[in-house]
């Protein structure tokens, strides 16, 4: 399975939108959003995206700009601009770009360990695609590789400096993101999670998609892609249990992959179906209860306690779990 195979299209842009000009391989161009509002949102790579697909020519901004790719919210991929085509992110470097590939913010170090592996995924993906060298910021303007917008700011003008900032308040360098575009990452840096077997019914981060057990005698097969010819050479022993993060035909993400044959699933339906009612949610933090969402504040329900949710407003951003209580989403984990 290609990582293309991931990439929703809802905002591309379509006929007429954006720019016709089909740009050289010279640089595939990383960003970050510098949006600190993302942290606070419950999907900021769908609303980025959402955003350059209804402002990319300046018409209600004034400022013209779109980038092919914008990453985020747990390893989401939202496509823009058309791959191989002049995007607007670069000033002078978008000709030369067949790539420019953004980066939502969080506060969150699960969202940023799966954001950042996608983001290294799909920059190495293109580049290797289309002959462009997997290397950082090397040499002026004319030496073809990846390039991050401080290294276009340096070499064509501007003034913008992402994405190095962002990156080291979460501890990557330049040195590491360098290493990490050339070589690939690793099993556990891809954000394998291992969690306690006895935990099974334990409160989850409501991303997660579920918790896999393995129950293969002799252990389950570890791939670097969900297909049975990329094996990692790692087992992962009987009787040990993975988080997951997404699902891939008759595999489970974990960070690497393993086969559905292999393991006993938990799974979170709310996650997968945007439904949440029926679900038993546990408070992360104390939080106050609210006659309706927003509106009214009530008592206080603590962290740990847990609620039958009995409804949801439309987006799922409040869980009603009482005739007029409600409570806000982002404090509630969910019991697999």
């Amino acid at each position: 399975m290609s990582i293309l195979d991931r990439v929703d299209k809802t905002f591309a842009l379509g006929d007429n939108e954006g720019d016709s000009r089909t740009a050289e391989n010279y640089y595939i161009v990383l960003h970050e959003s510098g949006n600190q509002s993302d942290v606070n949102a419950s999907d900021p790579a769908r609303n980025e995206a959402q955003f350059m697909k209804s402002n990319w020519n300046g018409q209600k901004t004034g400022a013209a700009a779109y980038a092919t790719y914008f990453v985020g919210s747990g390893g989401k991929i939202f496509q823009i601009g058309e791959p191989g085509y002049v995007a607007w992110a670069a000033l002078n470097a978008n000709p030369y770009a067949p790539i420019q590939i953004e980066l939502a913010r969080t506060n969150d170090p699960e969202t940023f360990n799966k954001d950042y592996a996608t983001y290294v995924e799909l920059a190495r993906y293109w580049a290797q695609k289309l002959g462009i060298p997997l290397t950082l910021d090397a040499g002026g303007q004319g030496t073809k590789g990846i390039k991050t917008h401080q290294w276009v700011t340096n070499n064509y003008g501007g003034d913008h400096v992402d994405p190095l900032t962002y990156f080291a308040a979460w501890g990557v360098t330049k040195d590491k993101l360098a290493h990490d575009l050339a070589n690939g990452l690793g099993i556990e840096e891809r954000g394998i999670d291992e969690v306690n077997y006895d935990d099974f019914n334990q409160p989850r981060s409501r991303k997660i998609l579920g918790v896999a057990y393995v129950t293969k005698s002799d252990g389950a097969t570890l791939y670097s892609e969900a297909n049975p010819w990329d094996k990692t050479g790692r087992v992962l022993p009987v009787g040990s249990a993975w988080q997951i993060s997404s699902e891939h035909g008759n595999y489970w993400q974990i960070g690497g992959y393993v086969s559905k044959n292999d393991v006993v699933v938990k799974t979170n339906t709310g996650i997968q179906t945007g439904n949440w009612v029926g679900m038993t949610i546990s408070m992360n933090v104390d939080t106050n209860t609210f006659d309706k969402p927003d509106e009214d504040k009530l008592a206080i329900t603590k962290k740990g306690e847990s609620w039958l949710v009995i409804g949801q407003n439309k987006d799922a951003s409040w869980f009603q779990i009482g005739s007029n209580v409600w409570v806000p989403a982002t404090n509630c984990d969910v019991i697999l």
